[in-house]
């Protein structure tokens, strides 16, 4: 990889290209969102070969985030990631595209049971937003649990676009 101006060029053999685990849409988001979480990254040029590589939905080459709207869930969370031990507090980032930005975030215990809850502002309807959220909470009755991010609906209130990332307490 080589990072100039903050455009990180990944380039790839040839074996990126083949038929295999996902499509090659899924394969340039998972490059480019990897690439992006670092702050000096902002978009990324994907190479195979020495050769930039089209994006199968058109989008530009070098690609952004913005370029996976249609592949990003409306609640991402970056940190933790699955299979984390996690402790006391627990600040994931991530980003959000939620009804009005709202995002709320609960760390739970394997039986379900709320150990924290936060409230964090994303984006708002096709505009990723990063957040941060910070949960405090006491140590858990159980080994594992879920890092779990939501948007409530605007009509019922009833829970939509969910995230959940499995996690171990340390």
């Amino acid at each position: 990889m080589v990072l100039s101006q903050g455009i990180a060029t990944a380039n790839f053999d040839a074996t990126f290209l083949e038929p295999g685990a996902g499509s090659v849409g899924a394969r340039l988001a998972e490059a480019v969102f990897t690439l992006t979480q670092f702050t000096t990254v902002h978009s990324v040029k994907v190479e195979v070969d020495g050769q930039l590589v089209a994006d199968p939905a058109g989008a530009a080459n070098p690609l952004t985030r913005g370029s996976f709207a249609a592949l990003t869930p409306a609640i991402l969370i970056e940190n933790p990631i699955p299979g984390d031990a996690v402790s006391s507090p627990l600040t994931g980032p991530g980003s959000a595209s939620t009804f009005e930005g709202s995002t709320s975030f609960q760390v739970l215990d394997a039986s379900g049971r709320v150990l924290a809850e936060a409230t964090g502002t994303g984006g708002s309807m096709g505009d990723w937003t990063p957040f941060r959220a910070r949960l405090d909470f006491a140590p858990p009755q159980t080994a594992t649990g879920t890092a779990f991010g939501f948007s409530r609906s605007p009509k019922d209130g009833s829970i939509i676009d969910a995230a959940g990332i499995s996690v171990s307490f340390s």
